[in-house]
């Protein structure tokens, strides 16, 4: 991570509050995999709409944050191991 990016971080950490933080680690995480809202969604079982409201940081049933992560994690480590 460059330290510009760190400074982000905690910029957004702090005057944003800890929701948009997930939020912006998501989207992060997504686009470093290069997903897409939709794709991510589709392996998640869950909306299209869930994903965005995650990523904004906003009100979103805990079942359906868990599967986002969940889906997240399991790209991530899926990548990983390919390489």
């Amino acid at each position: 991570m460059t330290i510009r990016f760190l400074k982000h971080i905690i910029y957004v950490s702090i005057w944003h509050g800890v929701s948009t933080m997930q939020g912006f680690w998501v989207r992060s995480l997504r686009t470093h995999l290069e997903l897409s809202q939709k794709e991510l969604a589709k392996l998640a079982k869950v909306s299209t709409k869930a994903v965005d409201l995650l990523e904004k940081g906003q009100a979103l049933p805990l079942e359906e944050k868990r599967k986002i992560l969940a889906q997240l994690y399991a790209e991530k480590a899926r990548k990983m191991s390919c390489h």
